[in-house]
């Protein structure tokens, strides 16, 4: 027997005179358990109200739908929070669009010498800490060190005064690959670049490469 159908047992053997002590006991129901009246569920109303809330300010989260809640009368915190999952109110987040770098290239790897070098940064000091840069350029194909340029300053005139004897030397590359550093998306080297006819290609590996070049000299 459900509990429902035990309590209308018990009504009904004390309509015919048992005392509700003594219906209880024969039908085997706690007397609390008679007596127990549920509660009207409030759960509906609170999401209805959490829901025009949330479509009246959809940037507000769950704390601040409970701040005005608490002003119409006092709310549980931890029951708007799991009524407000529950709902699936939660404020999306918008991802940030990662910025395409211009002048990006599609080569990802070299396949004959002077088709991709790539160029980068390093850095050391001196006993006196003095702080030095250190450009490297290698050909990716041949692992050939082609340059080494170390000063305590390197601007983008010093880095294409490098590229240019190398260019000269050596002749053009196809591509020319860096990471993202200031130096090497400067306006001034992409447009020497462009005007020699190198692609310039961003090369995630740069740190590696560098280190292998330091190495080799």
């Amino acid at each position: 027997m459900t509990v429902a159908e035990r309590r209308d047992a018990v009504g009904f053997l004390h309509g015919r005179g048992l005392s509700v002590q003594r219906a209880c006991q024969l039908v085997g129901l706690h007397r609390s358990t008679d007596h127990y009246q549920a509660r009207p569920d409030q759960t509906t109303d609170l999401l209805d109200r959490i829901q025009q809330l949330a479509q009246r300010h959809p940037r507000y989260g769950y704390r601040r739908i409970c701040a005005l809640l608490r002003r119409e009368g006092l709310v549980n915190k931890k029951r708007v929070q799991r009524l407000w999952q529950q709902a699936r109110l939660q404020v999306r987040k918008h991802r940030r669009k990662r910025r395409r770098v211009s002048g990006g290239s599609v080569v990802l790897q070299a396949t004959y010498p002077g088709h991709v070098w790539t160029y980068d940064f390093i850095y050391d000091a001196c006993r006196n800490g003095t702080q030095l840069t250190i450009l490297t350029v290698m050909d990716e194909y041949t692992r050939e060190g082609l340059a080494l340029a170390v000063a305590t300053s390197l601007p983008s005139k010093r880095v294409i005064a490098v590229l240019a004897c190398l260019f000269a030397s050596h002749g053009a590359p196809a591509y020319l690959g860096s990471d993202n550093g200031p130096e090497f998306i400067a306006k001034a080297v992409q447009s020497w670049l462009a005007q020699h006819q190198t692609a310039r290609r961003v090369h995630r590996s740069w740190l590696s490469l560098a280190k292998c070049l330091w190495r080799e000299l």
